[in-house]
């Protein structure tokens, strides 16, 4: 089996996530639907986001580290440098919603404290949607460039 430069198999040692993180936001979006007594609400949208900060963690390891996808494509095509280094300032600020949203569910339950964590829930999970959406951009154009596609 011929594995692309740019593609490379991933180690055994390094377990796949890209399921994970769309099951961890999806445990997020569930979480912040419900509708409850507001101090086990947060209770349970703190527990969620604690898991997406472990997964997001491990993403930034993975994609960022010397052997990752980013460094792969800035060595190879540095032409998309740009984009990567977009993503991977993506990551510092998801990882400070993160921190931010974490910080809040952590205060006392009252109307106020669930309205701004439901506001900023919604925002994070849009960011990561973007950032998602431009990360796969990436893996395209990355692709495309590869195979003598358009670039």
């Amino acid at each position: 089996m011929t594995v692309h430069p740019v593609f490379p198999a991933a180690p055994s040692d390094r377990p796949r996530r890209p399921s994970e993180l769309s099951r961890v936001l999806t445990e997020l979006e569930a979480a912040v639907g419900r509708s409850r007594d507001s101090e086990v609400w947060l209770v349970e949208v703190e527990r969620a986001v604690c898991r997406l900060r472990d997964v997001l963690q491990h993403h930034v390891a993975v994609q960022e580290g010397p052997d990752s996808f980013h460094a792969d494509v800035v060595r190879q095509q540095p032409a998309l440098a740009p984009r990567v280094a977009a993503l991977q300032r993506d990551h510092a600020h998801l990882a400070q919603q993160v921190a931010e949203l974490l910080r809040v569910t952590r205060t006392p339950a009252d109307a106020g404290t669930v309205a701004q964590t439901q506001a900023q829930a919604r925002d994070l999970l849009h960011a990561f949607a973007r950032h998602r959406r431009h990360g796969t951009d990436l893996v395209w154009d990355a692709l495309a460039f590869e195979l003598g596609g358009e670039q």
